[in-house]
């Protein structure tokens, strides 16, 4: 027998596996506690984000045959590198066509552990509903 799913109107109607049909009530649970975390016992606080750390861009027209080797060049780790640009998932970067790639770097001392301290954010919280606190224990 052929299950005829594509011209269901509703979730409700759709014939899903256990896991897959959960997802719908998982993502409706997640929006709630999103929109009102105090209501759920959630309290963020400036000091459970993390530091913005300050980059600069360059702009690439020409092809970088060794990724890991351009990033040394830079003073970062090639870790570091990929963490600031996904979006490059080869070793190299090919460009025959010379188009222009914004490539995003840490500013030196950036990732220090003293600079990293130094810039948290105070302690005050985030969601629009959230209670103004300053500790939270």
């Amino acid at each position: 027998m052929q299950w005829k799913t594509r011209k269901q109107k509703s979730f409700y109607e759709l014939y899903l596996n256990e896991e897959t049909s959960r997802y719908i009530y998982r993502i409706v649970a997640l929006k709630e506690i999103y929109n009102h975390p105090v209501k759920y016992g959630l309290y963020l606080i400036a000091s459970d984000f993390y530091p913005v750390i300050p980059t600069y861009t360059i702009d690439i027209d020409t092809p970088i045959h060794d990724i890991p080797a351009f990033a040394l060049k830079n003073k970062v780790s090639v870790r570091v590198f990929r963490d600031f640009n996904p979006w490059l998932r080869r070793y190299s970067l090919p460009n025959k066509l010379k188009k222009k790639y914004e490539i995003v770097l840490p500013k030196e001392g950036a990732l220090s552990s003293d600079f990293l301290e130094k810039n948290l954010a105070p302690s005050e919280t985030y969601f629009h509903d959230t209670l103004k606190i300053n500790e939270i224990h």
